[in-house]
């Protein structure tokens, strides 16, 4: 009998029962909305913020000479994504393929990532940077860039500090003119703030850098080479990638990935502005004007159509060098107006 009583203690009405589950239940489906809803929500201003950061890059790469450098301030640890799609027949645009953009924050009671927003293409930038860039505080800045005649701005992104160590004299005024904030100079290493990203020109500390330049041009005469960094290879994350004139900066703030895409996607552009060139001196031997560069603009158009990687493309600076220099000398009939001309 105490048995049962003990039993009878416990049991509670149906109504109460009842009453329990249905409102455990409710409280689920509340949180499960309120959670998708922020999910959604989160969601909708990381799409946002990577559609203002796409926007934001705009007048960036609109600047002849390259914009002044700017930076992106986020009231939270932030991550932004970054894609690049070669030209192809795959791609959204077959002809010169495009930058990915999406973007997400810390949020919430135990500070997640939350998941990425839509994707924001971008079909006329190339933009350097890590696959995915992490911080608060963004620099963004950029450099044009040259096949001889200006193909488009390189925009460089990253939240990093960067050491240069023992830069050639024109890259240390390049970066005094720029005035850019998350790259220091200096020509001892132990000069370098901990935690920057060493970068070192030349192989006396590559042992200890994070980032190694080597530079290969060794011809000076007719201004052929400033210095000897005027193209060679940035060595990072155990692999090797080529360049020449401003891709330096590209190579050295850029993932191997995003690099070696938007080479592809520079190479195809290269290739109807070739043309472009190739038609424009067409008009002016109506005019009684010649080109001697149509030669070497004939041979960009097609050794273009073969630069899908950083040292195949790297193989055209010898034609750009000697194009130039006749370009230079070409006053009256100047087919495009070369990145410079040696005194």
């Amino acid at each position: 009998m105490k048995m049962l009583k003990s039993k009878k203690a416990v049991e509670l009405p149906f109504s109460w029962l009842f009453a329990m589950v249905a409102g455990a239940f409710i409280i689920f489906l509340a949180v499960y909305a309120v959670t998708k809803m922020v999910g959604t929500e989160q969601a909708v201003s990381g799409s946002a913020a990577a559609k203002d950061i796409a926007n934001l890059l705009n007048p960036i790469g609109n600047g002849i000479s390259g914009a002044s450098p700017t930076h992106l301030d986020f009231p939270k640890e932030t991550r932004i994504y970054l894609n690049c799609e070669k030209p192809g027949p795959r791609s959204l645009n077959p002809a010169f393929g495009r930058q990915i953009i999406s973007f997400s924050e810390k949020s919430g009671f135990l500070k997640d990532w939350t998941s990425p927003g839509a994707n924001i293409s971008r079909y006329n930038r190339y933009i350097f940077s890590d696959d995915v860039e992490q911080g608060k505080k963004f620099y963004i800045y950029s450099k044009p860039f040259y096949l001889g005649f200006r193909v488009d701005d390189l925009i460089m992104m990253s939240p990093k500090i960067y050491c240069f160590v023992a830069p050639p004299q024109n890259i240390q005024e390049e970066l005094a003119l720029l005035n850019l904030e998350n790259i220091n100079y200096t020509q001892d290493m132990k000069a370098c703030k901990k935690g920057s990203v060493s970068v070192c020109f030349g192989n006396d500390y590559s042992g200890d850098c994070n980032i190694t330049v080597s530079g290969e041009c060794t011809d000076y005469s007719e201004g052929a080479c400033r210095t000897e960094y005027d193209y060679g290879t940035v060595k990072k994350n155990g692999y090797s990638v080529s360049y020449f004139g401003n891709l330096l900066y590209a190579a050295i703030f850029s993932s191997q990935k995003n690099y070696e895409c938007n080479i592809a996607r520079l190479s195809a552009k290269a290739q109807p502005l070739a043309q472009v060139y190739k038609d424009k001196i067409d008009i002016l031997k109506t005019k009684g004007c010649s080109s001697n560069t149509e030669q070497y603009i004939q041979q960009i158009v097609e050794d273009s159509i073969k630069s899908d990687n950083s040292a195949k493309f790297l193989q055209l600076y010898s034609e750009i060098k000697e194009m130039n220099k006749i370009a230079c000398h070409e006053k009256f009939c100047q087919l495009y107006s070369p990145e410079y001309c040696s005194s």
